[in-house]
Formats: C-alpha cells, sequence, structure tokens
C-alpha cells in the first residue's frame, strides 16, 4: 500500500505540473523530473521485495544482485545532485527574480536534468565493475534486504581495500560536492531575504524553498531496515 501511494503521489505531481500550463516553470520542472527519478529510485528495490513476499524466496542472482546495486546507488546519487540542481534553481529565482527565466531556460533545466541523471550513472559505473571482478567464494547471505555494496563487499574473498576506498571516495565527493553546493546557495538565499525591506515579501521568499528544505530533511531523515538475503 505504501508503495502504491507512493507511485500514486508522484504519478499525480508529475501529470498536474504537465497538464497545468501555468505550472511550466523551471521550478516545477525539476519537481516533476524528481517524482520521475524518485518512482524508478523506489520501484529498484520495492518491486523485488514484493515479488520476495509473495514467492518466499529470498534468493537473487549474483548478476540480478549486482544489477540492483547499480540502478539503486546511481539513482540515488542523481537525487541528490538534482536536489542540488534545484538549490542552485531556488537561490537564482530569489536571488536574480527579473533575470530568473532568462537564467533558467527551457535548455539549461534540461541540461541540468540530464547532468543529473548521468553523473549518477558515472560516479557509480566505474565502482560496480570494480565489485563485479571480485571473487565470492564463502558465505552468501547478505545481511540487508536489498544489495547494498557494504554487505555484497563483506562477503567477497577478495582484497577489498581499494574497493572500500573507491566506496570512500565518491560517497565523500558526491556528499560534500552536494553539501557545499546547498549550503552555499541557502547562504546567499537567507542573505538577500534579510536585506529585503519589505516583510511581506520576506515572508513570501521563505515559503518558496520549504518543499525542498522538506525533501531534504526526508532524504537525510530516513534509514533502511536490515534483513537477511540469499545471494544464489
Amino acid at each position: 500500500m505504501i508503495y502504491l501511494l507512493t507511485l500514486a503521489g508522484n504519478v499525480v505531481i508529475i501529470a498536474i505540473t504537465w497538464a497545468d500550463h501555468r505550472l511550466h516553470t523551471p521550478m516545477y520542472f525539476f519537481l516533476r523530473s524528481f517524482s520521475f527519478l524518485e518512482i524508478c529510485f523506489t520501484s529498484v528495490i520495492v518491486r523485488e521485495k514484493l515479488a520476495n513476499f509473495v514467492s518466499e524466496d529470498k534468493t537473487i542472482s549474483f548478476t540480478g544482485c549486482i544489477t540492483q546495486a547499480f540502478f539503486y546507488f546511481s539513482l540515488g546519487v542523481s537525487e541528490f545532485l538534482l536536489l542540488a540542481a534545484m538549490s542552485v534553481d531556488h537561490y537564482v529565482a530569489i536571488c536574480y527574480p527579473l533575470r530568473y527565466m532568462a537564467i533558467m531556460s527551457g535548455r539549461v533545466c534540461t541540461f541540468m536534468v540530464l547532468t543529473s541523471w548521468f553523473g549518477g550513472f558515472f560516479f557509480i559505473i566505474g565502482l560496480i565493475m570494480m565489485i563485479s571482478r571480485l571473487s565470492f567464494c564463502g558465505p552468501n547471505v547478505l545481511n540487508h534486504f536489498f544489495c547494498d555494496l557494504g554487505s555484497l563487499v563483506s562477503l567477497s574473498c577478495s582484497k577489498t581495500h581499494l574497493v572500500e576506498s573507491m566506496d570512500f571516495l565518491v560517497a565523500a565527493v558526491v556528499l560534500l560536492g552536494f553539501l557545499v553546493i546547498t549550503a552555499v546557495s541557502y547562504s546567499y538565499i537567507v542573505a538577500t531575504v534579510i536585506r529585503i525591506p519589505s516583510a511581506k515579501v520576506r515572508s513570501k521568499a521563505f515559503p518558496t524553498c520549504s518543499s525542498h528544505i522538506t525533501v531534504l530533511s526526508i532524504v537525510f531523515g530516513s534509514w533502511p531496515w536490515s534483513e537477511d538475503r540469499i545471494l544464489g
């Protein structure tokens, strides 16, 4: 039911922002893109998990495990990149309102969304290829309900120091880059809003960012449950 509600909610957002021409603005374009990305991101794990519940079979092939891990983490990185792009969009909207539509043109918005998608695949593909070349000759039970990279690497009988270092490097670059872009954008936003003399205008500026801040809180505040899974 939660999965269906997630799909329905995101489909409604996409449909409404697509059907209403008044919502054909950069902000809602990013929101529509994020909803589509969220559908893909959620379906990578939940669809397989629902099939496990129905069949009561918790096995997964090695190829299926690697594929699931690739799409899960690449789409996850794409979400962070898209959230960073949305923070830049909010920065332009509040700091340069008169030039907003000129700066955030359709071409620029499309480029930022495509960069987020391909950036996620770019950051993860090398790490996944390294993990796929590891040797697995011992235990085959993953201490997770999906193919998490940490749980998968822990089962390998190869030396995993290089893979673990690569994993840490990718996570550090993505998270730190996202935090820096978001922090700088909101620093300029707060500084600009504070300088606005009208209290009424200031009260309208902050709610513009409320949806984005809510999404950020959900992304950083949610943690997955853990469960054993058999790697076949």
